[in-house]
């Protein structure tokens, strides 16, 4: 009986805050299929979900979301977060309006929605450099600032001046420099947690554009040479002991191994593609035997760089 009266509350609470959101002009979708969305192309449905145009409105859903009491979760280009096939339950805030990129001098500005392959582009023509490692990565500028995203050396936290973001606490737009935040490998320590970005700075250095550009090219011919082109949510895992988990994972013979629709890589096996067909629940299965199969062969215990939420 507990169950279902809770059950029942939260669900009065999420019918409320959706009727607040629609008064005050929010846009906000119901049961909305995250493998519309999802670049692994795979996922449940969301219970509701909210697309903030301006920060005002993003403080405002803020608002209603601690007034309902409800579980919420942010979205960006959905690149490395997998929804379970259950669906997730609760508020789901996408931040793919908050957009606006600009630059003065050498320093380039973006919204956490605006895609970071996009903002490569614009710092190239810009004569900018410092993205032309990153460039062709499938992620939203608040996506890769919180999981400190990376590619060929080069990490986000190298090149962020500031985040701008809301405080969940209070619900305060706040700054802080990159100097005050605590940058891991594919990872900020849980700060951005009970926080929601809204808008970075990045501190670039001027150059040739011709140079800049060939190094994209680069870069993009690298990625499409070693990486898989079906959908994904790129790498599954981090290095372990600083070599790529895919190396562990062919070692374990599954590289090429299906699961339903889901197949870990025969490119590179730690990435985890959609054939087709491929469901959360496939995909979550070989993330298991993956992490298992390493853990029995080789005594490492893989860490996830992929979330799942649901």
């Amino acid at each position: 009986m507990k169950n279902l009266l809770t059950g029942g509350i939260i669900f009065n609470n999420i019918k409320q805050a959706q009727t607040e959101f629609a008064n005050l002009g929010i846009l906000t979708r119901t049961n909305f299929p995250s493998n519309e969305f999802s670049l692994y192309c795979g996922g449940g449905l969301l219970e509701l979900v909210v697309c903030p145009t301006s920060v005002n409105q993003l403080i405002q859903i803020v608002n209603i979301i601690k007034k309902n009491s409800l579980d919420y979760l942010v979205i960006g280009a959905c690149g490395n977060t997998l929804i379970k096939d259950t669906g997730f339950s609760g508020v789901t805030i996408m931040t793919q309006y908050l957009k606006g990129i600009s630059h003065r001098n050498n320093t380039l500005y973006a919204g956490a929605g605006d895609k970071l392959n996009i903002l490569s582009k614009k710092a190239m023509s810009c004569g900018l450099s410092g993205f032309e490692p990153l460039t062709g990565i499938p992620a939203s500028v608040g996506g890769a600032c919180v999981m400190n995203a990376g590619a060929f050396g080069t990490e986000m936290s190298q090149l962020i001046k500031d985040i701008t973001y809301i405080d969940f606490f209070d619900s305060r737009l706040k700054k802080t420099f990159a100097g005050n935040l605590p940058f891991k490998y594919r990872h900020t320590n849980g700060f951005f947690d009970d926080k929601i970005i809204t808008s970075v700075s990045f501190k670039l250095t001027s150059d040739d554009t011709s140079k800049i550009k060939a190094r994209c090219i680069s870069a993009l011919e690298t990625r499409k040479l070693t990486q898989p082109s079906k959908p994904s949510l790129g790498c599954v895992f981090k290095k372990a002991k600083g070599i790529s988990a895919g190396y562990y994972i062919e070692k374990a013979g599954l590289k090429g191994f299906r699961i339903g629709g889901a197949q870990i890589s025969q490119m590179h096996a730690n990435f985890i593609v959609n054939t087709g067909n491929g469901n959360a629940s496939n995909y979550i299965r070989l993330v298991e035997i993956s992490e298992n199969q390493v853990l029995e062969k080789f005594n490492i215990k893989l860490e996830r760089e992929i979330i799942v939420k649901g």
